[in-house]
């Protein structure tokens, strides 16, 4: 499982890592009353954009009755993801800490559509495609990557395990989704799937000005839940091809049918 910790940032994602360190840290009492993520709010993201409302409401159903739930060989609460990589246990952890926070009965729909839609099943390689700013921004600590980086893992796996006829690509660009599909065009066996009516970057690169004005146009819940219901859908895949990013993250964590991960 190639969790990681400490992908810096400010999405989304990078919040939710952020209160399950939080959670975990309450751990070390080893019993806690599950946090209400409506409590936990981004200075950057808190805005008046979002009319006094976190990223979060729009996303999860906040209930009055907390579960309490026991926690078991807790040790360490650091290191969240890199450990989890390592301790099953960690992993099953974070897995009952997601699935106590309830996600909106729409979204679930959404995901239940998108998946009988794309048809994502046991022959389905899900794979998160991120350059954008991971390139720009974060490439000094996790490498940088082009999409021929992901045509080279793609293949592998299509080797390896040749029952799979169906891709479902998860991309912040609409210009690595259509790279992706122009590769594979003339492959007959395989299918190419992803979300049509998500918000995406116009662009591959994140150095220009349209880049930037597509990320400001991000400041609203409406593109938060479009995010949340791409991820879930692509931990219903069966494989998963990433970089390091907190989208994949939660996809690995909010996944019951992942048979194999694989990391650029």
């Amino acid at each position: 499982m190639n969790i990681q910790i400490n992908t810096l940032g400010g999405g989304m994602f990078a919040l939710y890592h952020e209160c399950l360190e939080e959670i975990l840290i309450l751990c070390e009492t080893k019993q806690i009353e599950i946090v209400n993520l409506k409590n936990f709010r981004c200075v950057i993201h808190d805005s008046c954009e979002f009319k006094n409302k976190t990223l979060f409401d729009d996303i999860f159903v906040y209930e009055d009755d907390l579960t309490n739930f026991t926690v078991y060989n807790m040790t360490t609460v650091y290191n969240t993801f890199l450990n989890a990589n390592k301790n099953k246990e960690l992993l099953v952890l974070l897995k009952q800490i997601v699935h106590k926070n309830k996600i909106h009965p729409t979204i679930i729909n959404k995901v239940n559509y998108y998946k009988e839609l794309l048809n994502i099943n046991d022959n389905t390689l899900g794979v998160h495609v991120r350059i954008t700013d991971m390139n720009h921004i974060h490439g000094d600590i996790y490498n940088s990557f082009t999409i021929e980086s992901y045509f080279i893992k793609i293949d592998q796996m299509l080797n390896q395990y040749t029952h799979i006829n169906n891709i479902f690509i998860a991309s912040d660009n609409i210009v690595s989704i259509n790279k992706i599909k122009n590769y594979y065009k003339d492959n007959k066996n395989i299918r190419l799937s992803y979300i049509e009516d998500s918000i995406r970057n116009p662009e591959e690169h994140c150095q220009t000005s349209n880049f930037m004005i597509n990320e400001m146009n991000k400041m609203n819940n409406y593109y938060h839940v479009n995010v949340m219901i791409e991820m879930l859908v692509l931990s219903k895949c069966s494989y998963l091809i990433h970089r390091i990013s907190d989208f994949a993250n939660f996809a690995i964590i909010y996944s019951d049918t992942f048979k194999e991960i694989q990391c650029l």
